[in-house]
């Protein structure tokens, strides 16, 4: 008899796990129902995948007057679904549809995978049956966040890498500079803006890039899936600099794969940068984190790392003092090829995360199944 899985979601960078999480859930025989909130339900939507489109409601804790209304819809859509598990994503930094789901008082077994190191939910103080996470570092890392008594923590693989795996890279880098116009002598700059403007520093820091990246070649500037009115961009028109945001016809992976220094505050598409770089035969994308004072500490506070991932092995750079931004980028162009080198030699691209995930899962719910009825496995 085929089992109900739920999976829900809610950031932009958990789309892709989502749609790999429940292609490979119908493939073993599960009956597979999605539910997304702004922005991911659009993302869905715009490829074509169906989900329950929730309302965007969230809170920032346990005392915010939204949370009834929160607890309501995540009670509702149990209901509606009687699945036989929850997979949740991890989104933030506020708590929505995923964290509802790990508070209701129920008896489902849920999960939650993680696609940033470290990235966990606090809002709601809230804690899933089994968190999955990348590898071994990110077990401690996420262990250290997680209150007493800790549920198992389990690595399974980069989900975000998984995402990546099967494609042409070296055809896709090419096809998108060449709807962008660029050769390969022609620098392009990208930086995933993240809903972070109510921090000066965050906003500083973006500008300051956007200045420096429209005198070295092609710069792009890619909204937040959830905040395309973005005061910042408006800002930067003011400007009149030479910036292009959202090129028509490129993804953001495709973005990546075409660039040449990839940029953000701690954007999940930094990891993402790194593990195309990876999968390309030749120096494609190098993954660069602008962490200013100010952004460092918003970053350190919402992932428990010191450095953002990769840095330590040197597939990514780190720009935090400011005035060295535009000697930092000129670096990263001319060493394009011992980022790729450090890519290649220190990562990996699984391709079956997804399955050791729902294996797992599984397995614990055989467990309990058997625990509850005191029949003893064999």
């Amino acid at each position: 008899m085929s089992m109900k899985l739920l999976i829900t979601g809610r950031d932009a960078g958990t789309v892709r796990f989502i749609t790999d999480l429940a292609k490979t859930a119908r493939a073993c025989n599960w009956i597979v129902s999605i539910a997304a909130q702004p922005p991911a339900s659009q993302m869905l939507k715009e490829i074509g995948i169906e989900c329950d489109d929730l309302p965007g409601v969230t809170v920032g804790s346990s005392d915010d007057p939204n949370l009834q209304d929160l607890m309501s819809m995540a009670q509702r859509l149990v209901e509606t679904h009687s699945p036989d598990a929850i997979l949740t994503t991890i989104s933030g930094p506020r708590a929505g549809i995923d964290e509802a789901i790990l508070r209701l008082k129920s008896e489902i077994p849920r999960y939650s995978s993680q696609g940033y190191p470290g990235n966990l939910n606090h809002a709601l103080g809230t804690q899933p049956d089994i968190v999955f996470v990348a590898d071994s570092p990110a077990v401690e890392l996420t262990a250290k966040q997680m209150s007493a008594p800790l549920p198992p923590i389990i690595p399974v693989g980069s989900l975000i890498a998984q995402s990546l795996h099967g494609r042409d890279w070296t055809e896709i880098r090419s096809l998108g500079r060449e709807k962008l116009g660029c050769g390969e002598d022609v620098p392009i700059f990208v930086y995933f803006l993240q809903p972070l403007e109510e921090n000066v520093s965050y906003v500083d820091s973006v500008i300051k890039w956007a200045r420096c990246t429209s005198k070295l070649g092609r710069a792009i500037i890619r909204s937040h899936p959830g905040k395309k009115d973005s005061t910042i961009l408006k800002n930067i028109a003011r400007l009149g600099l030479n910036i292009v945001v959202e090129p028509t016809g490129l993804t953001s992976v495709e973005q990546i794969a075409a660039s040449d220094v990839v940029s953000s505050a701690f954007s999940s598409a930094n990891m993402e940068t790194d593990y195309i770089n990876c999968l390309l035969d030749q120096p494609g994308p190098v993954s660069h984190y602008v962490l200013p004072e100010g952004v460092m500490s918003i970053f350190r506070d919402s992932t428990g790392l010191e450095a953002p991932p990769n840095t330590t092995e040197l597939c990514a750079a780190v720009t935090e003092d400011m005035n060295n931004l535009s000697e930092d980028l000129r670096y990263l162009l001319e060493n394009k090829g011992k980022f790729h080198s450090a890519s290649r030699r220190n990562l990996s691209v699984p391709s079956n995360v997804s399955a050791t995930i729902l294996t797992r899962m599984k397995e614990h719910m055989e467990t309990r199944r058997s625990a509850d009825t005191g029949v003893e496995r064999c």
